[in-house]
């Protein structure tokens, strides 16, 4: 299905959530495909980092957020280890650091991909996903969509350049 979609133009980008131990803190912690987030979020890199971090990802390179790079003094290269509630231990390396929204953040304090996600975590699942139409397309194709459940997920469109579900 997914090729389909692709060939159709569509794309889409999901982010996986969960709760990790790190530092003496509880965190969120996201899974994302470094290639697929890429077309939807404009990282904002602090120094020492850049589009390079992204694709750094692979393995058990992890993203952090500024705020909490900061107050635990992680810069690209540092390691630190995290647990999930399962009790799965990430030893991870921090491939760079991005400036945070404080308002609604889409990424949690540190970020993985998708796949180190899908197996450290017990019930791995999308808490956001977002979907870009072709212009043609999104004009026929949004109507439809519009407040809906979905597995039950709550979606809501927006329609502009691309559709994005909520």
């Amino acid at each position: 299905m997914q090729q389909t979609l692709h060939d159709q133009g569509i794309t889409s980008a999901g982010v996986r959530a969960g709760t990790v131990h790190v530092l003496g803190t509880n965190q969120t912690t996201t899974g994302v495909t470094p290639s697929d987030i890429a077309g939807f979020w404009h990282f904002h890199w602090t120094k020492g980092s850049g589009r390079s971090s992204l694709a750094g990802l692979g393995g058990n390179g992890v993203l952090v957020a500024s705020d909490f790079a900061s107050a635990h003094h992680l810069a690209p290269g540092s390691s630190l280890a995290a647990q999930t509630p399962s009790g799965v231990t990430l030893n991870l390396v921090v491939s760079g650091v991005y400036q945070s929204s404080h308002l609604d953040p889409l990424l949690g304090a540190l970020t993985i991909n998708t796949s180190l996600f899908d197996r450290s975590f017990t019930t791995p699942g999308d808490r956001q996903v977002y979907v870009n139409l072709p212009t043609q397309t999104a004009a026929t194709s949004a109507r439809p969509f519009r407040r809906r459940r979905f597995l039950n997920i709550s979606c809501t469109c927006r329609l502009a350049q691309s559709l994005t579900v909520l």
